[in-house]
Order: C-alpha cells, then structure tokens, then sequence
C-alpha cells in the first residue's frame, strides 16, 4: 500500500507506510507522522559543480521558455506563439531564425500580436518541421497545455541556462507585480501560472536549483457558475526568496522592467520568517540538552537571547532559523551550531492519503544512506540489501529510559519522584527476526546474561531447558518447520 505524502509547500510524494522521513527528532516511519509534523526538505538542490556546459543553447533555452508558455504546441495546429509583449514577439522570431532558419510572420490582434513560425521548406520538400525534429530530440509530445512537462535536458542545464530558462518561461505565464494592501504598504507579489500541474512542480524544482524556496497552489478556475480546470501557482514568498529570485531570474520584457525598483523596496523590509521554522520538539531533542552541557539555567539561557523569561511557553513555539543562530552563539554548541546552520527547510506535512497498492522498489545510496526525491529528504530502505534483518529487546533497557522520563519530568514539575529501577542479573529477551527471505519470522525468547555479557536460551517450563520460538506468520505448516538451532552470542 503506498500513501500520498503532501506538505505545506505543495510538494508531494509516494511512500509505503514503514518508509523514513527525517524530522527533528530523527528518522521516522511514514505511518509514525501526523499532519502538522515538520520534516527536512533541501533549501538548495545544489548539482551546479557538476555541469560546466549546458546539453541546450541559450537560443535553444529562450526559444523553449516561451513556447511551452504561450506557445501552441498541439498537434495538427501551425506553430504559433500569442504575447502582449513585443519584446517577446520580437525574440521569438530571433531565435527560431537563428536555430532553425524560421522567418517568422507576426500578425496583429486587440492588445496582443501572433508570430506564426511556418517551415522554412516547400511542402514538396516532405520534409518535417524543424520544430517537430526538435522537439522529438527533447522528448517533447505535442499536447494540450494541461499536459505540458519541462523537457529533461533543461534539468541538465547548470545554474546559469536553469535562470536564463525561468527568465523567459516568467515573460509567459508569470507574475511580477505591485499591490497595496488595505491600510497597509505596498506589497510584491511574484507568481508564475500553469494549468498543468507537472509543469508547475517542476518550476518549483528548478527554482530549488537556484537556492529559491517557493509554494505551489491549486487556483480553482470559475467563471459564473461554470467550473474549470484549475490552475496551478507557484509563488515565491519571502524577502530572502524574492531578492534572490528578483536577482538571479526576474523576467524578460516588461514584466522584469521593475525589478530594480521592487529590490530598492525589498530591502527597506524588516524580515518576518513564519515558514520554514524548527519544529516545537527542538527545545527537548537538542535545546536542552545543549543547555544542560553549558551549565545554563533557562533564565541565564533567555537573558542571553536577550528575551524575557516565560517558563514552559518558551517551548510552545518553534524557532526559525535565526533565533537557532543567537542560540548557537549563546550555548556555543557544536550540535547546535550544525543544526543552526544546515541547508535544510522544515516544511510542514498537510495530508497524508492512502493512494494504491502497487510493487515498489528501493533505491540504495551508499555511505550517506538517504537522498533527495520529489525534492524531498527520504531515507534508504533498512532492509532491502539483507538476507535476514533481526532486532535485540532488552527489557531493562526500556523500563530504565521510561523510569528516567518519569523522574525528570517530576523534577521539571518540581515534584519528589522515587525512581524504583533495578537492574536483574538475568534480563528477559527477545531476538525480534523482522525479515527472512527463507524461512518464517517471529520472535526468539532469550535471557542476557549481564556478569558474563552473553544471550544464552531461555528456559521453556516442562522441556527441561531449549527455547521457545513465537511465530507471526500464521500460514507456516508448524508440522515440516526444521529445528532452530542458535549458538550463545
């Protein structure tokens, strides 16, 4: 069974349930998050080093840009783009001129122009389309705007054609405006627009080259009472993002004209981070515990951030990056100090669906042993490599950690708490056997041995010693099962 894992940025993803996501407090099992959780998504993918030279042309990526915009690519209909801008029209017919020899016809509407790029050969010729040979080099099907993808060559590009491609693809379909708000500043909204969600999730993974952090939406599309095919948003919030996308991308034509303006405005804006924040379970998984290694009380902690004292509303709240940056500065911690500063977004589960049951696979990545997918951070599969996977259950190992929780909690109540643990020279055991691809799993009972530091079997009442094995699968003929035979460990 594989699930929908969606976040609040619109990323998505498909997983089984006992697939690991990191969140603050480490690796978790899907079917172990719950909406409202945070987990580590990359604030940059960052892949530049690797590619010194584009696979495309930078005519190849303008020309591109604009046709998968407002270009008409349906099969059966003339190669034509529509733009308002002149600008656009004129560097459409560049292009296609400087790649394919194509002198393009413009013809005039109410408020917008067509250029019409009809095939430099005669129709006696039978020859195809330049355009068509290029797109069937790119993978390119020619399709309904609802159904248009970014070709695979323009992920291959390096920063620089990515920013040059989204440039163009912005003087389409995008958005770069001004807008008052009531009683309040102007603000600047940048957005770029597609009825094909694939596109727009791309749009967004190419930006996440460029270190830019943004959201994708669905827009319902109404007009009247007749509903349509909804439109997908991705929108780019924040004054870190937008500098940097006003900065490395912007928009050709007259979209981009005021750029420099909106980066004059920006940089009168005090920053207000509200996305990307560090869980609330920071303050226990890494806070406290580096403050208890610096020796600090809570009040010494706050005085340092310079912020008043608020007892246990203090870990109510997340914290965004730069508070994480004054406590590093505080605790000088190195724990703290990496966390602080990782390339990491915390973005927050909004739904988790069950989608199909289907056949999956594992993908294993060495030494690391997680990646990125969906421009998610997801963990290698535990299990997939071995033959046999087994777990140790030491008793006194969990009721030791649950009688501590219990006593330190008393403590931080201000309540006596008598802590009543005590260790057994002989702890009952059990050797969990989660996958065996020949044979059953099921659990082994075993006594741990602790003067002698060793499992040995656990005594079965009546047999006169061996050991008792449990079996979970229930379809096992008990009746032909070979003896188990397991030496002390």
């Amino acid at each position: 069974m594989t699930y929908h894992l969606i976040l609040k940025s619109g990323k998505r993803i498909r997983a089984t349930a006992n697939h690991k996501f990191y969140r603050i407090d480490g690796w978790q099992r899907l079917d172990a998050l719950s909406v409202g959780d945070k987990i580590a998504t990359p604030e940059k993918v960052a892949v530049d080093r690797e590619m010194q030279n584009n696979t495309l042309s930078d005519n190849e990526l303008i020309l591109l840009a604009h046709l998968l915009g407002d270009g008409s690519i349906l099969e059966g209909q003339p190669y034509h783009y529509t733009n308002e801008d002149m600008e656009n029209i004129n560097i459409v017919k560049e292009t296609a001129y400087a790649l394919f020899g194509i002198e393009g016809r413009v013809v005039a509407q109410e408020g917008w122009w067509h250029v019409y790029l009809t095939s430099p050969y005669p129709l006696t010729h039978r020859k195809k389309h330049p355009i068509t040979l290029w797109y069937e080099r790119l993978g390119i099907e020619r399709v309904r705007s609802y159904d248009k993808r970014v070709p695979e060559a323009v992920f291959a590009s390096n920063n620089r054609g990515i920013a040059l491609f989204l440039r163009h693809l912005w003087a389409t379909d995008g958005s770069i405006t001004e807008q008052k708000q009531r009683g309040k500043r102007k603000s600047i909204t940048v957005y770029y627009a597609s009825t094909s969600r694939v596109l727009a999730q791309q749009v967004q993974s190419l930006l996440l080259r460029l270190g830019i952090i943004s959201t994708c939406r669905e827009v319902a599309q109404k007009k009247g009472d007749k509903l349509y095919r909804p439109s997908y948003h991705v929108s780019i919030q924040g004054q870190e993002n937008m500098e940097r996308f006003l900065t490395q991308v912007g928009s050709f034509g007259k979209r981009g004209a005021s750029s420099e303006a909106y980066l004059e405005q920006l940089s009168t804006i005090k920053a207000n981070p509200n996305n990307g924040c560090f869980d609330k379970l920071v303050w226990k998984s890494h806070i406290e515990p580096a403050k208890t290694r610096a020796n600090l009380s809570w009040r010494k902690f706050c005085e340092g951030l310079e912020m008043s004292y608020c007892g246990t509303t203090l870990f109510k709240s997340g914290v965004s990056k730069e508070r994480m940056q004054r406590i590093s500065e505080v605790l000088e911690d190195n724990s703290i100090h990496e966390l602080a500063n990782a390339t990491i977004y915390w973005d927050e589960i909004v739904a988790i669906e069950p989608h199909q049951k289907e056949k999956t696979y594992d993908l294993t990545v060495d030494e690391v042993h997680n990646f990125v997918a969906n421009d998610i951070i997801v963990h290698n599969s535990i299990e997939q490599d071995a033959d046999i996977v087994m777990f140790v259950y030491r008793d006194d190992v969990y009721r030791e950690a649950a009688e501590k929780e219990k006593e330190m909690k008393a403590k931080a109540e201000g309540k006596e708490y008598e802590n009543t643990f005590q260790k057994k020279l002989e702890e009952d055991t059990e050797l969990i056997i989660g996958k065996h691809r020949n044979g059953p799993t099921g659990t082994v009972r075993l006594l741990f041995q602790k003067q002698f530091t060793r499992f040995v079997d656990a005594p079965k009442e009546g047999m006169g010693g061996g050991f008792e094995v449990v079996y979970e699968d229930e379809n096992i003929d008990t009746s032909t099962q070979a003896n188990i035979s397991l030496p002390p460990i």
